[in-house]
């Protein structure tokens, strides 16, 4: 289904921020995918689709998935920044997308195993990602308060 890319909240990547731990050569390789990707996009059209959610409930309005966004729209971006960008490049107003139903959390563990399946990622970037997964599967599970109870257990009797 195509969605107007104006219709989705999502926050615009600061590249001059998400680019200081690389430094230079990071800069190189997010702008040159970010590029390859809107030729491709330009050359073959759009591959493969963004995910959406609706923000149709007022406890996702009042509390919006990322810091600093104001939810006015009617849907939030769950993967494909960098498809948004690339389409943006390009000229286009709309792009295609598939509406998921699932919760901020989800679509952060849904990002995090798209963001770790690409293709060149730096190992910096695959290290944060790695992080970010971690935690949040460390809040659905709660931290181990040992390592092994099992094996803990065999050595005490």
């Amino acid at each position: 289904m195509k969605i107007a890319i104006a219709d989705i909240e999502y926050t615009p990547p600061d590249l001059t921020k998400d680019l200081e731990a690389g430094g230079d050569q990071s800069k190189k390789s997010l702008e040159s995918q970010v590029a390859e990707l809107a030729d491709s996009m330009k050359e073959l059209g759009q591959l493969q689709a963004i995910s959406v959610r609706m923000l149709n409930t007022l406890q996702e309005r009042d509390n919006p998935p990322h810091e600093n966004l104001v939810v006015t729209k009617p849907y939030a971006l769950n993967f494909g920044l960098m498809r948004i960008v690339a389409a943006l490049r390009i000229g286009m107003t709309e792009i295609e997308a598939i509406i998921e139903d699932m919760t901020p959390r989800q679509a952060k563990i849904r990002r995090c195993h798209e963001n770790l399946k690409r293709m060149n990622l730096p190992w910096y970037e695959q290290a944060v990602q790695t992080e970010e997964l971690h935690g949040l599967r460390q809040e659905e599970h709660e931290i181990a308060k040992t390592g092994r109870p099992a094996k803990d257990k065999e050595k005490e009797g």
